[in-house]
């Protein structure tokens, strides 16, 4: 489901009319409580769109070239890494990825940065807090889809649920 855009303020634009209200309001009510208690918080895909919306984002409505049908494990585009991230220590500075995705980040809220995104439209497809009061890791494809074909996936998780 997609992110309803009158939580940025927006009109819908989308192709899909895939909304649930209820569960962006308790995602977000979730999100608020974990940033109270300075939780880590670590978001794949629509929650990586929604925590940017929560922290003052906006997203892109409708992309293309985000959905692939393909099996969820099959590598479909590019991605470039920070150089100086948590994220270039497991996957180097380029890899491959899967996408299951119709929306993307517009506007990146301010407490975020950008360390990943497409070279070919540079779509964001990870970002982290920029914030220490923040511990925050969002990527945009499904790592948990990949797990079994490859290990950087897999080092990944662990990185989320030893270090951040």
């Amino acid at each position: 489901q997609n992110v309803d855009p009158k939580f940025y303020n927006e009109e819908n634009h989308a192709s899909e009319n895939d909304f649930f209200l209820e569960r962006d309001l308790f995602e977000m009510a979730l999100i608020e409580e974990a940033t109270k208690q300075k939780k880590p918080i670590f978001s794949i895909c629509r929650g990586t769109q929604l925590m940017n919306v929560a922290l003052g984002g906006s997203l892109h409505q409708d992309i293309e070239h985000h959905w692939q049908d393909k099996p969820s494990d099959y590598l479909y585009h590019e991605m470039v890494i920070e150089e100086h991230s948590k994220l270039a220590d497991i996957y180097g500075c380029e890899t491959s990825i899967n996408s299951f995705h119709h929306q993307s980040i517009k506007h990146l809220a301010s407490d975020l940065r950008v360390i990943a995104r497409d070279p070919e439209d540079n779509t964001v497809e990870a970002v982290e807090s920029k914030t220490p009061n923040l511990r925050f890791l969002g990527v945009q494809w499904h790592p948990e889809l990949l797990l079994d074909k490859r290990e950087e996936d897999l080092k990944l998780f662990e990185y989320v649920v030893n270090e951040l």
